[in-house]
């Protein structure tokens, strides 16, 4: 499914969307034709999230294939948007993440959400219950 005006909404994460808009406030990806998707919280909803979106007929190299232990495309970009995610919420470099991946879920809780045209992920960075 792609999104579209009259149907902006892409998939359903954490109890709020993902969908296309150049103007709505949340966590932003830009697909690789520079069209501007966003996951927009359910209402009342204060976490800190981390969107990463790529086209399933997107390429990726061999090297980044390598580099993520991936044997196909899929595996490829799969691995590509938890990345991004956790690079987003852990505030660095995605490159550095590729040479060190972590092993542990770090504070964040993913969802994927797919489409028969992107490889979606959600991240929300759980926050500590503790006072």
């Amino acid at each position: 499914m792609v999104a579209s005006p009259a149907n902006p909404v892409l998939a359903q994460a954490f109890g709020g969307v993902v969908m296309a808009s150049d103007t709505a406030s949340g966590a932003v990806s830009y697909d690789d034709q520079g069209r501007r998707f966003v996951f927009v919280p359910g209402p009342g909803d204060t976490s800190r999230y981390a969107l990463d979106i790529e086209p399933v007929s997107g390429q990726m190299s061999d090297a980044v294939m390598k580099n993520l232990g991936a044997r196909s495309q899929e595996q490829g970009f799969k691995a590509w948007t938890v990345l991004e995610v956790q690079a987003k919420l852990w505030s660095v470099p995605v490159l550095a993440l590729l040479r060190a991946p972590q092993q542990d879920g770090g504070g964040i809780e993913l969802t994927r959400c797919d489409t028969n045209d992107y490889w979606i992920v959600v991240g929300k960075h759980i926050q500590s219950r503790e006072c």
